[in-house]
């Protein structure tokens, strides 16, 4: 029955069953799954054909089905996304369920399915000839009409694959395949273009080595060959020519279209055109051309050229995407497989999104203040980097602010590609974390190509496994033992940072650039753990070694460390500075091997003196264990690793610490006042200061955290299969940890764009940590020297502040603006370094020794007395070497000798009458002597420095010879003339010039000879007494220090002690220089004070004549009952400042002093002219007046700040002799004479510096009372 029916169709109506049949299957063919998109409805079999692809028509139809609508082409089911939101949520948010092309049946007849299909490519911003010179290595000259005729078909047939004729290719490929029309010139051009790639291919291969690739086609070449036993990897010659065409059409076709649109609305709104070249002509200026460093400073342009790109909508639709998995996208369910094409022109011209979307308007992307910002909805160019062919993103800058930027975009983890080398690059604290803390054991350290080459798997930066696992264990282990962690570390930090402040007062408050001085001080800090000793600031190859230490470091950071990485034959062949960055690191290395051959030389494994020693001797306990790479080799590459470590980092935190400083003076001053608080200025600081510092602490924290001074952490290799952030990493994935994104982190800090401490305070101001605080990573592969960076940051910089107040120079306002290399550094910048101490504390060079000067009442007797153990020492004289022929005599002498020697001259001096009455009475008749003298001058004026010169040194001699000279005796007077003649020339500048340059001027004529020529003379006359003496000693009855120390030379000595004939020679001397020099020159000093003063002259003579009378003698019985007498003669020893400087001294050992390290063996001059002149001891410093000694009741006081005979160990020893003399002599004259100067002349009483500060030459009258 039924077939009896279909016999009796006719054509007709089997014509329109089959047609119903077709209906039936496209109905249930293209049927949309349940949730799917809506849409216009299709036609059928045709779909949606005939519905406009331009983006006008699409923005339309996103009115009408929302912004996310579907349309069919044939068989082929499209979903259009439009709207900024719904495009973010599929490019961005579901990136991975997008990530696939859909076969496009025009692309793929062009292309067959071969090299890497993304018009992506078309929005690179380069033109063809930029590419050419990567791709082809040369350009085409602009009248090249072979190379021009390209680019016309190139421009041909993009624009016609935009045409219905190509979407109806698309709609039915194998229809279309015969029919006539626009879309087969789109063939027959790409034909053309590949026929030119082709011949491009042709002549690269015939002058093509393998060993040096000159370009793209030269590299794809020798993966060719590589490759070659591997088909599947798709490496051939008609793939390259496809692969070719690709880069080709990138490069070419999107920039050029802006730019044309840039040009045109510059026409067309002239007044944006001004704008934009008057802020070229203040940036650029015109004498220059442009770089991407200056796009930061044009805001106004780089807003204009982003208007461009939004209004000029040259995309408007992004290239179609196939869904690779089943997703749903605003609600709507996607099939696996479905293509979708986002409509980037509907993001571009959000209403929600921008303020006049339909006008060119550049306020778009300006904030308030005319700064350039970033628009979320500014997607000209579609989402994601996408790689370029074998290139990959080796354009896109790897600097933390351009990864911060696409974290932005892309989130906490996405990647790049860097030639074939893929790189996920992890940004925030939380996925941070998860990278190196969680997952620690997941990935291992990453050698890139140009480290691999340097390294070769040497040192501990740059290797793994049991390789790493020893070496660090040993670096760590040895860090410890040579003082990390210990007070030693403490001691070794302090004491550099105390050369690195004189380093900074030697500029004297001048402005100047620190970096070189403390990228000196830190790598000596850790020079001094690796090879044992420091270096000196002017050492020049060890300057020479920082400056290419630090070239290197910045160099890595550059582009040139990048386009090693990515294409490592290439650019070891091509010249440029990542050369520079390989030699430097094999010149440190060969610096430091120099290190490790001394060493050898000396080397005693049984006392290690740093880590080469250790090593040295590891290399022999691990012959057997060649895994671990103990050996001479590897020794020098650690080395390098721990000094790169060690400096560069610690630096640039240093540099940053100060710059901030100077920025906020405020926070200078809250971290002065809790050193001072805690420490005070009198020691230095220790790690034990730390936790009472919390303000100090939470600066130092902040530093490094705004400082970010390592922005991307060293890369790191999976090491197996793993996911992170639910992104799956494969196994040898190279992973980036972005460290300025954890610093900066909005979610973790306050206030992240915010110099801040109050990050690190707690609500009570004490310091508290934070979790999101990696300034040194994270994980196993922690920076090993975190510990030593930590103590080297707190003690530098509180010494700093406790030593200096920073300053910016004057009408310079700081800048915080860096240099971005693999750290982050601070611009170079000048400060000025006042220093609180420079007027109590401070060196100077005197020929190649420092000598550091103490000044001030409280300095010096911190030295002279509450360190007179670790200042008791003489420092070598050149001068005193030549007179006392090395160790002798009481004041030159050091150790068990001067002991001794002092011990035995106070001992016998006190047995022949010192402090006793028998001394007083030889004064006061040596007095008698004087006034007869004074008498003998019948009231004409005289000059009163021989006669004092006579009594004073009689004195002396009574103790040292036993009798007393003549006034008229020729040879002691002449004796008496070389010596003041010999004290007078040390104290000149011949005296100086002799102890600065020795071994020049001991071969130049000069006053400097008659020094020694003197002593000689001097020596001569002591020696005649020493004769005498020799002639008729009786040891059972000495009868003065030279009988006694003749006796006592014949006692059983030791050599050292320096009982012999010659030493007695130069004690002798000494005795007679300390006991004739200063007393001397104290008494011509009391008379020019109290004849300027006739009113004190008074005072003292009347209470004399109260006390004492004009008949009897004084006594130092009468002293106590002359308050006023006594005041008079200790303000003639204050104001008189007769020995300014102290005699020298020198460090035994390692001291601080007002927050200063001393080290051992550095000379120390105490001046004593700053003590009895200190303002804040003395009320009138300047002026003379007894005063300074009386009390209310007019009662004589004793002032801590008199120390005219020094202090300490080294005190005067004639102090107890010279005082007796003072009071016996001057209470002598003054009773019985009036003195006064000659009618109109005024006293000077500036003198004569010397050793001792003696006065002009003057004249007195002495009338008889």
């Amino acid at each position: 029955m039924v077939l009896q029916c279909l016999l009796d169709f006719d054509f007709k109506s089997w014509l329109a069953a089959f047609f119903l049949f077709l209906l039936l299957v496209d109905f249930i063919w293209n049927k949309k799954p349940s949730n799917f998109p809506p849409g216009p409805r299709p036609l059928p079999f045709v779909g949606n054909i005939f519905t406009g692809l331009d983006f006008k028509t699409i923005d339309k139809l996103a009115e009408e089905y929302g912004e996310i609508f579907s349309l069919r082409w044939g068989s082929e089911k499209v979903v259009f996304v439009s709207g900024y939101k719904m495009v973010k949520e599929a490019l961005i948010t579901q990136l991975d369920s997008f990530v696939d092309r859909p076969i496009v049946p025009l692309f793929h007849k062009v292309f067959k399915g071969l090299g890497p299909v993304d018009p992506q490519f078309y929005l690179n911003n380069a033109i063809s000839n930029i590419i050419s010179s990567l791709v082809f290595g040369h350009r085409f000259d602009y009248h090249d009409e072979h190379f021009l005729n390209i680019l016309r078909l190139d421009a041909e047939a993009v624009f016609l694959a935009g045409s219905v004729r190509a979407q109806l290719y698309n709609a039915f490929p194998s229809l279309f395949e015969y029919i006539p029309g626009p879309h087969k010139k789109i063939f027959n051009n790409y034909d053309k273009i590949i026929d030119f790639l082709c011949d491009e291919i042709r002549k690269h291969k015939e002058d093509f080595d393998p060993s040096d690739p000159r370009d793209y086609i030269d590299a794809y070449l020798a993966e060719m060959e590589k490759k070659n036993s591997d088909p599947e990897a798709g490496f051939n010659i008609e793939t390259l020519g496809v692969a070719t065409l690709d880069m080709f059409e990138a490069g070419t076709e999107t920039a050029a279209t802006t730019m044309r649109w840039g040009l045109l609305y510059m026409m067309k709104y002239p007044e944006i055109q001004k704008k934009v070249q008057e802020e070229i002509d203040r940036v650029i200026g015109q004498s220059r051309q442009p770089c991407m460093a200056d796009r930061p400073n044009m805001p106004y342009t780089d807003a204009v050229v982003h208007e461009i790109q939004r209004l000029g909508n040259v995309v408007p639709l992004g290239f179609p995407k196939k869904a690779s998995k089943d997703t749903t996208l605003g609600g709507y369910f996607i099939p696996k497989g479905t293509t979708v094409t986002t409509n980037l022109s509907s993001v571009l011209n959000d209403k929600k999104q921008w303020a006049t979307p339909d006008t060119f308007n550049p306020g778009h992307f300006l904030d308030e203040q005319g700064q350039f910002r970033k628009k979320d909805a500014f997607l000209p160019f579609s989402a994601g980097p996408l790689p370029l062919p074998f290139l990959g993103n080796v354009f896109t800058g790897v600097d933390y602010k351009t990864m911060d930027k696409l974290a932005e975009e892309y989130g906490d983890v996405f990647s790049l590609r860097r030639g074939s080398t893929k790189i996920v690059y992890v940004s925030g604290y939380k996925s941070v974390k998860e990278a190196l803390v969680t997952q620690v054991e997941g990935f291992a350290r990453y050698v890139t190509p140009l480290f691999d080459k340097i390294y070769g798997g040497r040192g501990m930066s740059f290797c793994n496994g049991y390789t790493w696992r020893k070496q660090q264990q040993f670096a760590v282990s040895h860090l410890k033992n040579f003082g990390d962690g210990k007070k030693s570390l403490e001691h070794n930090i302090q004491r550099e940072g105390r050369f690195l402040c004189e380093a900074f007062k030697e500029e004297q408050g001048q402005p100047f650039d620190p970096m070189v001085k403390i990228n000196n001080a830190v790598a000596n800090v850790i020079g001094t753990l690796v090879f044992g000793h420091r270096h000196e600031y002017d050492d020049v190859q060890f300057q020479k070694l920082l400056r290419m230490s630090a070239e290197s470091v910045y160099l890595t950071g550059s582009v040139w460390n990048e386009l090693y990485d990515a294409f490592p034959r290439v650019m070891s062949k091509v010249p440029g500075p990542h050369h520079t960055i390989i030699s430097n690191y094999r010149r440190l290395a060969a610096f430091l091997k120099e290190k490790v051959e001394k060493h050898k030389l000396d080397w005693d494994p049984n006392e290690p003196r740093d880590y080469i020693d250790s090593y040295l001797t590891e290399i022999e306990k691990r012959k057997n264990d060649k895994e671990a790479r103990f050996d001479m080799d590897n020794l020098g590459w650690c080395m390098v690793d721990l000094f790169e470590g060690g400096t560069e980092t610690t630096t640039n935190t240093l540099r940053w610490a100060l710059l901030y400083m100077l920025k906020y003076p405020q926070m200078q001053e809250k971290v002065q006042e809790e050193i001072d608080r805690v420490i005070g200025r009198s020691r230095l600081p220790t790690m034990a200061d730390k936790t009472s510092m919390p303000y100090t602490n939470a600066v130092l924290h902040e530093v490094q955290r705004k400082g970010n001074i390592v922005p991307l952490n060293m890369s790191r290799v999976a090491i197996k299969d793993t996911t992170l952030g639910s992104y799956f990493i494969p196994k040898g994935t190279v992973m980036v940890t972005n460290l300025s994104s954890v610093l900066n982190d909005k979610r973790e800090w306050e206030t992240p764009d915010t110099f801040n401490p109050g990050h690190f305070l707690d609500s009570e101001g004490q310091f508290r940590r934070r979790d999101a605080f990696y300034a040194f990573s994270a994980g196993k592969r922690l920076c090993p020297g975190e510990y030593l960076a930590r103590v080297e940051l707190f003690l530098l910089f509180t010494m700093f502040l406790q030593t200096f107040t920073f300053s910016p120079p004057a009408g310079v306002e700081p800048s915080l603006a860096s240099h971005l290399g693999f750290t982050q550094s601070p611009m170079p910048y000048k400060f000025c370094a006042l220093g609180q101490y420079y007027n109590n504390v401070f060196s100077l060079r005197v020929g190649r020794e420092k000598t550091v000067f103490l000044t001030g009442y409280k300095m010096v007797k911190e030295a002279l007395v509450n360190q007179a153990e670790n200042f008791v020492d003489r420092p070598h004289s050149p001068l005193a070497v030549r007179v006392y022929s090395g160790n002798g005599g009481l004041f030159s002498s050091n150790g068990e000798m001067w002991k001794k020697q002092r011990r035995f001259a106070l001992s016998t001096l006190r047995n022949f009458g010192l402090g006793k009455k028998t001394m007083e009475l030889a004064i006061c008749e040596e007095s008698r002597y004087l006034q007869d003298e004074m008498d003998r001058q019948k009231g004409e004026a005289f000059d009163p420095a021989a006669l004092f010169n006579n009594a004073v040194s009689n004195i002396i001699c009574q103790l040292v010879f036993g009798q007393r000279f003549d006034y008229t005796d020729h040879n002691f007077q002449l004796m008496l003339k070389y010596m003041n003649e010999a004290v007078q020339l040390e104290g000149s500048i011949w005296g100086r010039l002799y102890e600065a340059f020795p071994a020049i001027m001991k071969h130049l004529p000069g006053r400097h000879n008659s020094i020694f020529r003197n002593y000689e003379l001097v020596f001569k006359f002591i020696r005649k007494n020493l004769d005498k003496h020799k002639a008729d000693l009786d040891p059972s009855n000495p009868r003065d220090y030279m009988d006694s120390f003749l006796i006592e030379k014949e006692n059983s000595h030791a050599p050292v002690e320096g009982f012999t004939e010659e030493n007695l020679l130069r004690c002798t001397l000494d005795l007679f220089i300390a006991g004739t020099e200063t007393t001397t020159t104290t008494l011509r000093w009391a008379l020019i004070y109290l004849i300027k003063h006739p009113d004190i002259q008074d005072k003292v003579q009347e209470e004399i004549d109260r006390v004492i009378g004009q008949t009897r003698q004084p006594s130092m019985d009468d002293r106590p009952n002359l308050p006023y007498t006594e005041a008079v003669i200790h303000e003639v020893l204050r104001k008189g400042d007769i020995v300014p400087l102290n005699g020298p001294r020198l460090a035994v050992k390692d001291t601080t002093l007002g927050g200063y390290f001393i080290p051992k063996g550095t000379t120390l001059m105490p001046i004593l002219h700053s003590v009895l002149f200190d303002e804040s001891e003395w009320e009138k410093p300047n002026v003379f007046n007894p005063e300074h000694f009386l009390d209310k009741e007019g009662k004589f006081v004793r002032r801590d700040a008199f120390l005219p005979f020094s202090a300490g160990k080294r005190v005067c020893l004639g102090e107890q002799l010279a005082r007796m003399e003072l009071f016996l002599f001057f209470v002598g004259l003054f009773q019985k004479f009036r003195f006064s100067t000659v009618e109109g002349v005024e006293l000077d009483t500036e003198g004569i510096a010397g050793v001792t500060l003696i006065p002009q030459p003057f004249k007195i009258y002495a009338k008889a009372r």
